[in-house]
Parts: structure tokens; C-alpha cells; sequence
């Protein structure tokens, strides 16, 4: 047969798939350092914000029975926790009891000195960042 019909390579042929997976994985290990987070897919749950929000104050204190009554511009639920603060500063804790007349509810004192006009903060859900499709 005619030895004419076989290839041969020239040479540095084999340098050049080495080079291009070398600079593929050097592209690849450099692009995954990031100091931003990464923009949020839609429809794919993110994380819900809580912040401590003003919803009520003190209008009564009873200390020998060891509660408040609050009048609240957001009803808090049965057992949730509230912090007193006055001028800025802690001064309690409460907790909310299951009894309520409209706007007014009962805490019991957990802890610390509230005083009538004392302004009581609980958690409260501010966005629940769970993008709905709209129908």
C-alpha cells in the first residue's frame, strides 16, 4: 500500500488542547470569587425580613399582679414578646396573654420596670419576599 495516505501532526499540535483546558479551568476557579450577592431568581423563595416595630404602649401598669395593658395600633398574637423601651432604652420584657377588648390588650411582665406612656415593639414580618405569579 502507499504509505502516502497517513496523517502526521505537526508539531505543537498537542500544546494547544492543553493550553485551552489550562486557561478554561484558570477562567473557571477566577470567576467564582464574588463580594455581591448574587441577584435573586424569580419565584424561588428568599429569606423573609423582621424588624422590632412600635405597634403599641403602655396606657396601665399593675405591679402587684405583674402586668400592663397596651393600646395597640397592630394587635399582637397570644404569646408573642415585646420590648419596653423608654427614651430609647430597654427598660422590659413582655408577654403578650390572650386577653383583649379592641385595640387593648394584657401582657404579662417578664422582666424590668415599664411605666404608663412606655412604647412596647414586637417582631413584625416586613417582607415576605415570596414572588407570587400573578394570575
Amino acid at each position: 500500500m502507499n504509505q502516502g495516505n497517513t496523517m502526521r501532526r505537526r508539531p505543537g499540535t498537542r500544546l494547544v488542547p492543553a493550553t485551552a483546558l489550562a486557561l478554561a479551568l484558570l477562567c473557571c476557579a477566577g470567576g467564582c470569587r464574588s463580594t455581591s450577592r448574587a441577584p435573586a431568581i424569580p419565584g424561588e423563595p428568599k429569606e423573609p425580613i423582621y424588624r422590632l416595630l412600635p405597634t403599641a404602649h403602655i396606657i396601665r401598669v399593675n405591679q402587684k399582679h405583674n402586668y400592663v395593658i397596651l393600646a395597640c395600633t397592630v394587635l399582637p398574637s397570644p404569646g408573642e414578646q415585646g420590648k419596653v423601651y423608654r427614651n430609647d432604652s430597654e427598660v422590659a420584657d413582655i408577654l403578650v396573654t390572650r386577653y383583649r377588648q379592641g385595640a387593648h390588650v394584657t401582657a404579662e411582665i417578664r422582666q424590668g420596670a415599664p411605666e404608663t406612656g412606655d412604647l412596647v415593639k414586637f417582631m413584625q414580618l416586613i417582607s415576605e419576599d415570596n414572588d407570587k405569579e400573578k394570575q
